[in-house]
């Protein structure tokens, strides 16, 4: 395994054109949270032809044969090693029914070298934490969202 390369990661889902939402750590890096993103973690879209391309961006990323992508509408969260790090994959995080729960307000954000993951939104990250999960990432969310509340002009 080599440094952990989220650039890389995303880099091959959008080449593959995979529908994909961003969570976890990395995600609320990419919504202003200070804290270090291990691993990328990503709400895929169930469609068949999705999956499909979601197996050739696997396959574009080297991994082996014992981590090729199982069958996620069986399955409730799977971790892929890759060469550049973890991808977990969650077709249904906790407070959420997925893709298209989350793709209603998430965002584009710019993360250089011409990639614009669709990342999901701050309260959407804070409702998909998971009990035990992400202990940091709550609590720093949650400051973000009061952040916007009070910044933002009043209707």
């Amino acid at each position: 395994m080599t440094d952990f390369d989220p650039v890389a990661i995303l880099a091959a889902l959008e080449r593959h054109r995979i529908a994909y939402i961003l969570t976890g750590d990395l995600a609320g890096v990419l919504q202003g949270s200070d804290l270090l993103a291990r691993k990328v973690e990503v709400v895929p879209s169930l469609k068949p032809e999705n999956l499909e391309r979601l197996e050739r961006a696997l396959a574009d990323l080297d991994v082996g044969p014992s981590d090729r992508l199982p069958d996620l509408t069986q399955e409730k969260r799977v971790t892929i090693k890759t060469p550049h790090g973890e991808v977990d994959l969650d077709p249904s995080p906790a407070g959420s029914t997925g893709y298209a729960d989350l793709r209603r307000a998430a965002e584009r954000q710019p993360i250089g070298q011409g990639l614009r993951p669709a990342v999901a939104s701050p309260p959407d990250l804070v409702r998909t934490l998971a009990p035990g999960s992400h202990p940091d990432l709550g609590p720093r969310l949650r400051r973000i969202i009061e952040l916007e509340r009070t910044l933002s002009p009043e209707l």
